[in-house]
């Protein structure tokens, strides 16, 4: 279990995207948490809960769950609304669930009975949650999967937070070669004269590649393309730099 939990910690810190973050958390959660089927969901800027990962990838079933289950799911409002981990035996006792819309509508279709879920909380609101379920006639959730679920959701929400607060990684993708080392350079803190010679070109080559750097990365100055920079490629950074 503690290296299981181990590898997708240090995959979520590896993430650049918010689907690549959920693929892994999707992988790695019905092992942790002993439940079949666990979700992704996440809030819009607009406020629309939207499906972004269930585990296998299956879309047929995070359709369903839009559809049929979010309007029934007072266990989701209630984690958007308080902020905490549940499972669904907080909310509702065995014979007033088998009458519950949310079973009627989702749980029985899927062979699903016990769920529970965690807040993934950016800049103090409630973003989305991650969540578990078993199918009818297994152990219920209890605290300690709870524990598991917030364990993985504090991981998430901190990436996410990272991820929302820098340039998306794909932008430096469309830079070339000599690009890329002109933004090794310039986060290294050499000034235009010191990288014309060491990449063996002008300075004023360096100007305009450098303009066209902070176009394509959307920053305006070297420290903020600096930082950029190194928050997606410090650890790769070479001991010395080479022309392409």
């Amino acid at each position: 279990m503690n290296r299981c939990f181990n590898e997708l910690a240090m995959r979520i810190k590896q993430v650049s995207t918010l689907q690549e973050l959920a693929g892994h958390v999707m992988d790695h959660l019905p092992a942790l948490t002993q439940a079949p089927v666990t979700g992704f969901l996440f809030r819009e800027p607009n406020g629309i809960l939207r499906a972004v990962e269930f585990s296998g990838h299956d879309q047929r079933l995070a359709q369903h769950y839009i559809e049929r289950g979010v309007p029934h799911d007072e266990l989701v409002r209630a984690i958007f609304e308080l902020g905490n981990p549940m499972h669904d035996m907080m909310l509702h006792e065995e014979h007033e669930w088998r009458r519950h819309p949310m079973w009627l509508e989702f749980g029985r279709r899927e062979n699903l009975r016990h769920y529970g879920a965690s807040p993934i909380i950016v800049g103090n609101v409630v973003r989305g949650a991650i969540a578990g379920a078993r199918r009818d006639g297994d152990q219920p959730l209890d605290a300690q999967d709870l524990l598991t679920l917030a364990a993985v959701s504090l991981h998430m929400q901190d990436r996410i937070a990272q991820l929302e607060n820098h340039r998306p990684r794909v932008l430096f993708d469309s830079l070339s070669r000599r690009q890329f080392a002109i933004c090794e350079e310039v986060s290294r803190g050499l000034s235009n004269l010191d990288i014309a010679r060491l990449l063996g070109i002008s300075v004023d080559g360096v100007k305009a590649h450098l303009k066209q750097i902070f176009a394509t990365v959307c920053v305006e100055s070297r420290d903020e393309l600096a930082k950029e920079f190194l928050f997606w490629f410090s650890g790769r950074m070479k001991h010395t730099s080479r022309g392409p």
